[in-house]
């Protein structure tokens, strides 16, 4: 809970609105309960939430939608931040960045399960191309692990540089194995 409390007053300290800083710290709860119930076996039913052994598909979806929600979020602090659309915040810069890293690599994981349910963005092709997702999954893990390295030593200078091949990689994914929005 330190954790989400620092994250709390260095958002609110850096002139972002309670909204962001809610969801910001909305979205990583929502990780942490997700990886809770995944150490936990599930909860109820059979199976686990993060993807192997079968389950349920509803709760593996959630769980999957709650990690890829997570990076997305950190994602979205790093944009912002290298488009000047928000201060530069070294802490919360490095701290996205390492959201990504440290998660990125437990990706494989939340799909492990192959289900898809109606309000899924997931296309089929994921598990019909499973060495090519993994493969895009190895570019993002590769990316990210560059960004954190970089802004670890050198800061958002050093960082910067090398977020747009880190959302790149997201979109190198997302353009073939993400849908639409659910209507």
């Amino acid at each position: 809970m330190a954790i989400l409390s620092r994250i709390a007053a260095v958002t609110r300290n850096k002139g972002q609105d309670m909204k962001t800083s809610s969801r910001i710290l909305a979205s990583i709860g929502t990780g942490i309960a997700c990886t809770a119930l995944v150490a936990c076996g599930g909860g109820e039913g059979s199976g686990d939430a993060g993807g192997s052994g079968g389950g349920d598909a509803q709760q593996a979806f959630e769980a999957r939608d709650a990690y890829m929600q997570e990076l997305g979020d950190a994602i979205i602090v790093l944009n912002e931040m290298a488009g000047e659309q928000r201060p530069v915040d070294e802490a919360a810069f490095l701290a996205a960045a390492r959201t990504i890293s440290d998660r990125a690599p437990d990706m494989l994981e939340y799909f492990e399960n192959q289900t898809i349910v109606p309000m899924s963005r997931t296309k089929p092709e994921v598990f019909a191309n499973w060495d090519d997702f993994t493969s895009k999954h190895s570019a993002l893990v590769q990316a990210s692990s560059a960004l954190t390295a970089a802004a670890s030593s050198g800061g958002f200078a050093a960082g910067r540089p090398l977020v747009v091949p880190l959302r790149d990689t997201c979109g190198g994914c997302h353009r073939p194995y993400r849908g639409p929005e659910p209507q």
